[in-house]
């Protein structure tokens, strides 16, 4: 069961930058809470970056405010993205993440310090899976 955010809700934004080898890149992170502090959505922004970047980090975004909505700990969502190694990397000028190891890495570190004892959605039990025999039809 999906958990909408309120329409009107506090939010916390973070400017951040990652200086890689030959650019450096600059972006915000807002993350909107629920009434009791709890992320629920997450919206990425990165700035002087091409079209391409800019729509990936605007998806990743949605796709991690879909997760929260739907349930997923944001302690997953974090350990998911943690370490994760691509361009651009480098010294971010924060002092609790002096070297990120990408944009996700950053994002997820961040995430991790800013909320680290977020109340968690209960989860919804599992399905039970069928019991019959799955059958694959070949083509």
């Amino acid at each position: 069961m999906r958990k909408r955010p309120p329409t009107t809700r506090c939010s916390i934004t973070h400017k951040f930058e990652i200086r890689g080898r030959d650019e450096l890149v600059e972006g915000y992170i807002t993350v909107g809470r629920s009434e009791d502090g709890a992320p629920v959505e997450i919206f990425l922004i990165i700035a002087k970056a091409g079209e391409t970047l800019r729509g990936i980090a605007r998806c990743w975004g949605m796709s991690m405010s879909w997760c929260l909505q739907n349930g997923v700990p944001m302690s997953q969502i974090v350990e998911r993205y943690k370490f994760q190694r691509f361009e651009p990397a480098g010294l971010t000028g924060n002092p609790d993440i002096e070297i990120a190891q990408s944009i996700a890495d950053y994002v997820a570190r961040w995430l991790e310090i800013t909320f680290p004892s977020v109340p968690e959605i209960p989860s919804l039990p599992e399905s039970p899976l069928p019991t019959g025999r799955i059958r694959h039809h070949g083509g």
